[in-house]
């Protein structure tokens, strides 16, 4: 019998004037995002351990951010599900800031795949000549690996 994912949770991380609030589980139709916010407090929210997104978490997610106009806001560690949806849905992104995504790269003659985490000076304006085209694998040392997605497609949200 298949796993259930356990339901979407966030643990809030205060340091100075920044705020990080780890995101956790499914974002779906259950995901409420409840949270306390001090005015004047720049917002980082960490996607790392997002495992789901729906239509109906997208939405949650829209209306929580839509009010949060005059707060600056950073999406971090974003998986490649929450990057196809920034790029399907520009209303997802809203008035964030991404700071780094997750992009996959599979080997050509293993196809093990390994997710390297990419920073915002990489992508900016939606330039990618700073990311890597391709790698030497190291499962295998003997193939090259290469992005799973063209940049240029992945990296539409960043124009």
């Amino acid at each position: 019998m298949p796993q259930r994912s356990k339901a979407f949770q966030y643990r809030i991380q205060t340091e100075g004037q920044q705020t990080t609030i780890y995101l956790q589980g499914p974002l779906d139709q259950s995901a409420k995002f409840d949270l306390k916010l001090e005015p004047n407090r720049a917002l980082t929210f960490n996607f790392r351990e997002v495992t789901l997104l729906s239509s109906r978490g997208i939405l949650s997610w829209q209306d929580f951010i839509a009010p949060l106009r005059g707060t600056k806001i950073y999406l971090e560690e974003c998986p490649t599900l929450v990057v196809r949806q920034m790029n399907i849905v520009p209303s997802f992104l809203a008035h964030a800031t991404v700071k780094s995504v997750y992009l996959a790269y599979t080997c050509e003659n293993c196809e093990v795949e390994k997710l390297i985490l990419i920073e915002a000076s990489q992508f900016a304006g939606g330039r990618t000549r700073a990311i890597p085209g391709e790698m030497a694998c190291e499962a295998c040392g003997k193939g090259t690996m290469e992005p799973d997605t063209p940049l240029d497609q992945y990296f539409a949200f960043a124009r």
